[in-house]
């Protein structure tokens, strides 16, 4: 029994077995926190865009820009889609 219990033939087997769990799951710790500091990146450079713009304008007044930078791309603004929409409702 003593010498059956001392052979370590398949010890490596189940040591890369071990690694390769825990590196699976480091790997999947990373994933699932990947997101959150993607938004935080894209809110700190929503947050200085903001800054810049009220710097430069020289008031707080920056909606115009906020409504840029939430819909890049967009040649409509909110306001005016909103009041497109009014008339249409009436």
């Amino acid at each position: 029994m003593r010498k059956i219990l001392s052979e370590k033939k398949g010890e490596g087997y189940i040591d890369i077995a071990v690694g390769i769990l825990c590196l699976m799951l480091v790997v999947a710790l990373a994933v699932s926190l990947f997101p959150v500091f993607m938004t935080k990146q894209q809110l700190n450079r929503f947050a200085d865009e903001i800054v810049r713009q009220a710097e430069i304008v020289g008031s707080t007044n920056v909606n115009r820009r906020i409504e840029d930078l939430r819909f890049p791309g967009a040649a409509i603004t909110l306001k005016e889609v909103k009041s497109s929409l009014m008339g249409i409702s009436r």
